[in-house]
């Protein structure tokens, strides 16, 4: 073809092509200058600014470092994409150490957060150890400002780049493992931290193998895997695996016994407490014993002080009483004799507690409460605590305020086992004391708890002090008949069921309409730097540094942060009282009151476990009827056979199965309903259970033993038949639901979801793929939407327009939510159970809605319908119920919740659904219009449709409340048919006249 073009525009063509190249060659030497001039100039003013900061590390002029840091952020956010990554991070990393020195946790995180907003593809090992140290040290810091799930993903990110390195220090690898562990132990995430530390293990073992040629660094790394087998036991430990823990302790042991690491007593130590918790006593002493061993002979050391109190618990259980008391004597004697400090004076403590216990196992009571007030006496760092045991401790606690708690709670136990045993009813009004005001200390603890595992062991401690003043108070009430006890004992039911989930529902509602938004960022503020002054204390203690400035400054600074907050509290008190009352008082609704709201049909029941035995509280507008129930092992069999026999898919069922269920059905109904003086007949009833109770469909129980051979499960005596059964968590939360319903404003439509799960769609997604084998197609929730859109005012969403973002961004003015979709749970960690969208549907989310999602959802809604599998399940926490869907639903702000037991079957969970909306739409309230819709199942149900799987587990949790659901107007449909309908009129009329003129043209 070439040879075809004209000579002339040959050489043209050819000319132009050469210039153009050589211009592009010219602009290319130019740019790659600029960009190495720009370099050169950026790091030239890098190296000003180091100088300027070295110069002013010293200085007290904080205005002039923090304007030297601001040249810097605007330098690398306008330089960072032509810079290498050597050189931006290098000094990142260099201004950062700098600012961490100035313990500016803000300013550090803000200089390194940008490091997750670069896409780096490092080319040298190098550059990837600058990105990983920067990440991990980024890490460390978000820790330490209790930032936990941040710090998680920057070890996680360092943690890819060191793995990315051929060549790189030994240690960064399993550090970054160790760190990450730390943040989920702190998180209570212990199966995470399990797995992390397992991780660092194989590394190890594969490392150390082919370091064999080089002993100095296989003993640097043997030295870090004991560090690594030692927490990796403490892990497994806490997750339960004891079996596994032992063993991993005994690897560390050995290890360390090899190497003469001076970690081996401490191992030793978690040994035996493994050994201890796994009941093998024997092996606990002989592990205690080798890691006293392992100090000199003339040694005194808080560590030692430490070990050896743990073997006087063990000694106590193996009632070894001369040895524990000779031992005893010695390690009380040397321990009085270590200098001042707060480990001291805490291991002191504990030794009173052993002490005490040794002598309450030995029946003298009186004895055990003296020592436990010596044990008080050590904890209070005011010294305003005599030793009179009949003295309580007053004003705020300062330090261990666990501990503190724990002997509170051990002196009410021994009171209550003198009340009992000498019948003298002054030591109950004691033992009511103690726990009053260890009550009163659990809530003003948990506003300064920065984590879960924290929070965990606080609502455990809680339960146990909730459980022991409800079942004393209700001894006393039956002693003298003073309505007063049984009033404080319905108040600790409300505390001890739900105390958390109560404090966070008001919250979250009220909060920002009650204090000024600087008010709420300073109280922030002030406790996350209490929280990591307390967390810098605890480092430089448990390095033994006890005379140390550092930490004579931090307990400085501690005082001076809690004075901060005592007089915020203070201001919350007098100018929010509203507010105070939620966050620091936490008060419950009183018998009294609850009666005042309740209908003349409404009986509300309350369950709680206390001491072994089940409290029940029958109340009316007009009266209150106390129960105990103490057969609780045959509640939990009935209970245990019920349940098995009712939440699995029935194919075929014999006269057998009938007849259990007649039996455990009619056995709980006995236990829990029959013993109720108060008629119930055709009542509403309210159901506040005991968490034991939760996932139990009470409407399911039958009212008669009453069995033949032709009886199947359309004959049965149900509850169902005679009671409108709904449920709440307490009945606090149900007043404070009722009172906010009437004063809602509603909006009369549905928002409704029913997701698409096309395998072919969920294989392409890497996050959704684990998910494809249970989440089959929903074919019955297509009909539910359907039925919906059909019938009433909604805004429906399916298949593909089925998000996760649509729903968070109408969620907020819808007064009725319907989702019918699966669930997807987590047990180990609930907050991240979720609601399953349609994959793929949006780009600002992954598709699962978590719990923890919910819980920043501002809801408005009368009602929300999980139509979804197992949305009533979940962990079971002491002082915050069920961890469940429904649960964060509730506080995120809905009035009421129709959930699920246990998977629904699809077809008959529509037809159930249908028949509720129908039967909600002329007027009945949510609990009458689910009972209703049951009872027609069971109508035209056949034998096997009859089963309870099909029906029972769906239930009504909140305030039950009429709702007033908007037919779907057909004035949009008749609008364009009368107009067609015009249309065609007025085009038959012209029609018609054309066919007239037509005709009178002919004819004339």
């Amino acid at each position: 073809m070439w040879f075809n073009i004209s000579p002339v525009f040959r050489s043209k063509f050819t000319s132009i092509t050469i210039i153009s190249v050589i211009v592009l060659i010219f602009y290319t030497i130019e740019s790659h200058g600029q960009k190495i001039d720009n370099t050169y100039q950026v790091s030239s003013e890098f190296e000003k600014i180091r100088d300027s900061l070295n110069s002013n590390i010293l200085s007290p002029d904080t205005q002039n470092f923090n304007s030297i840091i601001d040249r810097f952020y605007k330098i690398t956010s306008e330089n960072s994409k032509i810079l290498p990554v050597e050189l931006w991070i290098d000094n990142i990393y260099d201004l950062g150490i700098v600012i961490w020195g100035k313990r500016d946790t803000t300013r550090f995180i803000n200089l390194f957060t940008p490091i997750f907003d670069n896409t780096w593809d490092p080319q040298t090992d190098l550059a990837r150890a600058f990105l990983g140290r920067s990440l991990n040290l980024l890490g460390i810091v978000q820790k330490k400002n209790t930032q936990l799930n941040d710090a998680v993903g920057s070890y996680m990110a360092g943690l890819s780049y060191f793995l990315q390195c051929d060549t790189i220090e030994p240690r960064y690898i399993p550090v970054t493992y160790g760190n990450t562990r730390n943040a989920y132990r702190r998180l209570g995430n212990f199966s995470m931290a399990v797995e992390l530390l397992s991780e660092s293990d194989r590394y190890f073992e594969l490392n150390i193998t082919s370091s064999e040629n080089d002993q100095v660094a296989r003993n640097q790394l043997i030295m870090d895997q004991i560090t690594h087998l030692s927490n990796l036991g403490l892990a497994l430990q806490a997750s339960g695996a004891t079996e596994k823990a032992i063993n991993t302790h005994l690897r560390a042991s050995e290890l360390a016994q090899k190497l003469k690491h001076n970690s081996r007593a401490l191992i030793l130590s978690n040994l035996a407490v493994s050994y201890q918790t796994n009941g093998d006593l024997i092996l606990a002493e002989k592990s205690i014993i080798q890691a006293l061993e392992t100090f000199p002979a003339d040694s005194v050391s808080i560590s030692w002080a430490n070990y050896s109190i743990n073997y006087l618990s063990i000694m106590i259980e193996l009632n070894k009483t001369d040895d524990f008391l000779k031992e005893f004597n010695k390690i009380r004697t040397i321990t009085n004799s270590l200098q001042y400090s707060l480990r001291r004076n805490r291991l002191l403590s504990i030794s009173y507690v052993q002490e005490a216990l040794h002598y309450k196992k030995s029946g003298n009571s009186e004895k055990s409460l003296e020592l436990l007030q010596s044990a008080l006496y050590y904890l209070d760092t005011d010294r305003t605590l005599s030793l009179d045991w009949h003295q309580l401790p007053v004003g705020r606690i300062r330090q261990n305020p666990m501990r503190f708690l724990e002997v509170i709670d051990f002196k009410a136990q021994n009171l209550i086992e003198m009340f009992n045993s000498l019948g003298e009813i002054s030591y109950g009004y004691e033992a009511l004391n103690h726990l009053k005001l260890a009550e009163q200390w659990t809530d003003s603890i948990r506003i300064t708890i920065d984590n879960h595992k924290s929070r965990v062991i606080l609502n455990n401690i809680q339960n146990s002090i909730f459980q022991r003043k409800t079942d004393l108070c209700y001894q006393l009430y039956s002693k003298n008949g003073d309505q007063h006890f049984l009033n404080e004992a319905f108040a600790s039911c409300e505390k001890g069921k739900a105390a958390g989930m109560w404090t966070e529902i008001q919250l979250a509602d009220l909060k920002s309409e009650l204090i000024p938004a600087d008010l709420t960022t300073k109280e922030q503020d002030l406790l996350s730097r209490s929280l990591e002054i307390n967390a810098l204390i605890n480092e430089e203690i448990e390095r033994s540094r006890t005379g140390s400035k550092v930490l004579l400054s931090l307990q400085a600074q501690k005082i001076a942060t809690q004075t901060s907050i005592d007089s915020l509290i203070n201001i919350f008190n007098s100018e929010y009282p509203e507010y105070f009352s939620l966050k620091y008082a936490n008060t419950t609704i009183s018998l009294p009151e609850i009666m005042n709201q309740l209908e003349d049909n409404t009986v509300m029941i309350q369950y709680f476990t206390a001491m072994n035995k089940l409290h029940q509280i029958v109340i009316t507008n007009n009266n209150v009827e106390y129960n105990t129930i103490s057969n609780l092992s045959e509640i939990y069999e009935y209970k245990s056979a019920l349940l098995s026999n009712m939440n699995q898919p029935v194919f075929d069922y014999t006269r057998e199965i009938v007849k259990e269920y007649i039996r455990s059905g009619y056995g709980l109904y006995s236990a829990l309903l029959s013993n109720v003086k108060t008629d119930l007949s055709d009542k509403e009833i309210i159901i506040l259970p005991d968490v034991f109770l939760a996932d139990l469909p009470f409407e399911a129980l039958v009212t008669d033993s009453s069995f033949n051979n032709d009886t199947d499960f359309r004959d049965l005596s149900y509850l169902l038949i005679e009671n409108r059964i709904s449920y709440s968590y307490t009945a606090t939360l149900w007043a404070y639901q009722s009172e906010k319903e009437l004063a809602r404003s509603r909006v009369g439509h549905i928002l409704a979801y029913s997701p698409s799960y096309d395998p072919a769609l969920i294989q392409s997604f890497e996050n959704w793929k684990d998910l494809a084998p249970v989440l089959p197609e929903l074919s019955g929730t297509i009909k539910e939407i359907d039925f919906i859109h059909r019938s009433f005012k909604s805004r429906t969403f399916n298949a593909n327009m089925a998000s996760e973002q649509s729903f968070k961004k109408f969620a907020t003015n819808s007064d009725v939510i319907h989702l019918a979709m699966h669930s997807v749970l987590d047990e180990q960690n609930p907050l991240q159970s979720g609601l399953a969208f349609t994959p793929g549907s949006d780009n600002l989310d992954n598709g699962i809605l978590t719990a923890a999602e919910i819980l920043n959802v501002k809801l408005n809604a009368s009602l929300t319908v999980l139509s979804a599998c197992n949305t009533g399940a979940g962990k079971i926490e002491a002082g915050e119920g069920i961890m469940s869907l429904a649960r964060s639903f509730i506080i995120a702000g809905s009035q009421g919740i129709v959930l699920t037991l246990w998977p629904l079957d699809d077809r008959i969970g529509q037809k159930l659904i249908n028949n509720f909306y129908q039967t909600l739409k002329n007027g009945s309230s949510v609990a009458e219009a689910l009972r209703s819709s049951k009872i027609v199942h069971l109508s035209k149900a056949d034998k096997l449709m009859a089963h309870p799987y099909f029906w029972a587990g769906l239930v009504s949790l909140g305030h039950d409340q009429e709702i007033n659901l908007k037919k779907r107007s057909i004035l949009p449909w008749l609008l364009p048919l009368l107009i067609v309908l015009i249309i065609l009129v007025s085009q038959f009329i012209q029609n018609k006249k054309k066919a007239v003129a037509k005709a009178t043209a002919r004819n004339g």
